[in-house]
């Protein structure tokens, strides 16, 4: 089997050394290629990289699956389309150190790293990306597409909405709430239900605007 890696970022090199990990004692890949919406780059890192159509129309569904590893909630969400729709798998990776208990469910294509803390009775749902050093508590639900930043700490029965971006070093006190589409800044602590589509910051974590681009990097497009 080939992993398709979507992203050729930091996240994309992250992504391939944590599934390195996994080969080293499952050998679960026979060997990798990155994907980029750029078809004009051939290589990345040593490693093919092409246009996810290129991608599709060269491999059977029974010899390739897909990774998003961009921590960009929308783009995380197209990718996903891109591949799901084509009828093509998106692989659960979970770095081998890391206990999922029985009672938490992983969605299909869920990224792990390594240092996470995941409890039990948890739902992350698809496309879900956990990063390193981070805290799941008991009970925790997260949405499709959403990202949890490195050392975030998500309390017992909090709920995490679709698309929803946590920055590095967050709190959320237990039992609240984010919605769909926010973004959680950088070291904000969460005391209270965050509702949709706004971007939040500081401790208490306040509503800063609302959340109208849906980007969390770089400048917003002109709309």
């Amino acid at each position: 089997m080939i992993l398709a890696i979507c992203g050729l970022g930091g996240a994309g090199l992250d992504v391939l050394e944590l599934a390195q990990v996994i080969n080293e004692t499952s050998n679960r890949y026979t060997d990798f290629i990155f994907i980029d919406k750029n078809s004009d780059i051939t290589e990345f890192r040593g490693y093919p990289s092409m246009a996810v159509e290129d991608a599709l129309a060269k491999y059977g569904k029974d010899e390739i699956e897909f990774v998003v590893a961009v921590g960009e909630p929308y783009l995380r969400e197209k990718i996903y389309h891109d591949v799901i729709d084509a009828g093509y798998s998106l692989a659960t990776l979970v770095y081998p150190t890391v206990h999922v208990p029985k009672s938490t469910t992983l969605g299909q294509g869920t990224v792990i790293y390594s240092g996470a803390f995941i409890s039990v009775d948890c739902k992350l749902d698809e496309n879900v990306m956990i990063q390193a050093n981070s805290s799941i508590g008991h009970g925790v639900t997260i949405g499709k597409h959403s990202v949890v930043s490195t050392c975030a700490a998500v309390a017992g029965d909090c709920s995490i909405g679709e698309k929803t971006y946590v920055a590095i070093q967050t709190a959320m006190k237990q039992g609240v709430s984010l919605g769909d589409w926010v973004i959680l800044g950088m070291g904000s602590v969460v005391h209270e239900d965050i509702p949709d589509e706004v971007i939040v910051s500081g401790n208490p974590a306040q509503v800063v605007c609302k959340n109208r681009f849906h980007r969390v990097f770089g400048l917003s497009p002109k709309r």
